[in-house]
């Protein structure tokens, strides 16, 4: 479920782009960068990630976009 939830983040279909697979497994494996924190809600399956430094906080992981890039430039190159 997670890799199918990773996929429809970054519009990846894997039928169409078996193999760009390779850039769910890095980005769902990706750690956080230095300086964030990942919180989970105690009662509630609910999350999210802080920054430290800057107090910024999101419920994505910081290096989503990162990985969203990725996969739109090598989907390019095909």
């Amino acid at each position: 479920e997670e890799i199918s939830d990773y996929c429809q983040f970054l519009g990846l279909n894997p039928k169409e782009d078996p193999d760009l697979l390779w850039i769910v497994e890095e980005g769902l494996k990706a750690p956080l960068p230095p300086g964030w924190i990942y919180f989970q809600h105690k009662t509630e399956d609910k999350y999210f990630f802080y920054n430290q430094s800057t107090g910024v906080s999101t419920e994505e992981h910081p290096e989503d976009e990162r990985y969203l890039k990725l996969y739109e430039e090598e989907k390019q190159k095909k």
